[in-house]
């Protein structure tokens, strides 16, 4: 692997990391209403009309907002 793909892999393990690590992201992921959407959208065969139609939903709209707020604060 060269040392692009290496930092590229580093960068997505770090940030996944502190979104996992996040007391909001965590209290969201409680929710079991939540855990089946991310669930559905993993196995999903259209991911963009599955995350355009879960974006509608408020629930997954705060997870959302919740994580890129994680993510901009290691800015």
């Amino acid at each position: 692997m060269d040392k692009l793909k290496l930092l590229e892999v580093n960068f997505y393990f770090d940030k996944e990391l502190l979104i996992g690590s996040d007391s909001d992201v965590r209290n969201d992921l409680e929710n079991p209403h939540l855990r089946r959407m991310l669930e559905e959208l993993n196995s999903s065969w259209n991911a963009d009309v599955s995350i355009e139609r879960a974006m509608k939903e408020p629930l997954f709209a705060e997870f959302v907002t919740h994580c890129l707020q994680v993510v901009d604060e290691e800015k």
